[in-house]
């Protein structure tokens, strides 16, 4: 037998090897397997195993990369387990070097070629498959942070050139760069004249919050529009004073509702009972 003729003969026993390598997938209770059904399972193992055995002869081999090329980032994005891939691709291999261990016992040669050529393959897949579960993961990571982003720094329109930012939790430089990204985009697409920055959230203002807000409305009075702070706390009031930060550049009223009538009463407007 040469290594066609193995070939040949293990492409044709496919679906059997598939079947075997579902079985032991079940066996080993890896969680990225478990809640898949047997069915899905035995199509994937049978994908997997062709592009495999096809790449035993093919060079420069690429089958195989390609399989996990088009599966690897969706299983990622579904949270599969890189070493449950690694375990399956081990278990894959082991069975088929079983099978030709069985029907190569007087050609070594045949054996030796058929272990380095799984290897190779193998080993150049794992590769790829770290890469893509790393870009994968990049991006999930990515996108979280973006909607973190969008959560920590949302502009809310409260009336025709009035915006509301409420902010919450600790900002930082990074932060503090997203949320004067977030008020100047703000401003410019809603021709904002007004916006409420209210602190109401936010644990704590040192110096460098204080040189953020400060930078906030610098920047925004560029784009013509004015900047009324809220929400400082009796804790953040005495903060500052003992700080020596200068907030006197900016607007500030004690709450929300303060700030809403401050900013209506800029454009001549009032909130007024409803009349009878």
């Amino acid at each position: 037998m040469n290594k066609h003729e193995l070939v040949e003969m293990m492409t044709s026993d496919i679906p059997t090897f598939a079947g075997q390598l579902t079985t032991l997938l079940v066996q080993h209770q890896l969680d990225t397997y478990s809640s898949i059904p047997r069915e899905i399972l035995l199509t994937m193992a049978n994908a997997a195993l062709t592009a495999f055995i096809q790449d035993m002869l093919t060079d420069p081999a690429h089958y195989f990369n390609d399989y996990w090329s088009s599966v690897a980032p969706q299983r990622a994005e579904a949270g599969a387990k890189i070493d449950d891939i690694f375990t399956a691709i081990f278990v894959s291999v082991e069975m088929l070097n079983d099978f030709v261990a069985q029907h190569c016992s007087d050609n070594q040669q045949l054996y030796s070629w058929w272990l380095r050529r799984g290897y190779e393959i193998s080993h150049q897949s794992m590769l790829a498959i770290s890469q893509l579960f790393a870009a994968a993961r990049e991006r999930i990571i990515n996108t979280q942070n973006a909607r973190l982003r969008e959560l920590y720094t949302p502009i809310i329109p409260l009336y025709n050139g009035i915006l509301a930012s409420p902010l919450v939790g600790a900002i930082d430089a990074y932060r503090a760069g997203q949320v004067m990204e977030s008020l100047l985009t703000g401003i410019s697409q809603q021709q904002a004249d007004v916006v409420i920055i209210d602190i109401t959230g936010v644990p704590m203002v040192d110096t460098d919050v204080a040189n953020y807000l400060l930078m906030a409305t610098r920047a925004a009075r560029l784009l013509g529009a004015n900047i009324i702070l809220v929400g400082i706390s009796a804790e953040i009031a005495q903060t500052i004073v003992q700080l020596g930060a200068d907030l006197s550049g900016i607007t500030t009223r004690a709450n929300l509702q303060a700030g809403i009538e401050y900013a209506l009463a800029m454009r001549g407007l009032e909130i007024a009972p409803c009349k009878a």
